[in-house]
């Protein structure tokens, strides 16, 4: 039996007759749930990162992936995982930079 992720569920987990019940979720949902898992699951939280940029969120003004970014900085530091961290505070910068904004 393999391993399934926490983060990611298919339609396999509900079953054909339930398919109907899906609904759209969006990147601002998986960047909650980074925020959740990072202490406790960090690889599951940037699991959760990877999805919010891909699906994108909404936040106020230009470059709201720039919190994800500065989020996923804050996890791959955590984990030891420095040049990593290092990338993703460059792209949270340049989104924070964009904005006139410098919380990090």
């Amino acid at each position: 039996m393999g391993h399934r992720s926490p983060v990611r569920a298919g339609a396999d987990d509900v079953g054909p007759d339930r398919s109907g019940l899906f609904v759209s979720i969006s990147g601002n949902f998986y960047l909650k749930l980074a925020r959740m898992l990072r202490r406790n699951h960090p690889e599951s939280a940037l699991e959760a990162v990877d999805l919010a940029l891909e699906l994108g969120v909404q936040h106020e003004g230009a470059q709201p992936e720039r919190l994800v970014y500065r989020l996923q900085g804050d996890i791959f530091q955590a984990l030891g995982r420095t040049a990593e961290a290092a990338s993703a505070y460059c792209e949270a910068a340049m989104g924070f930079t964009a904005r006139s904004e410098y919380p990090l």
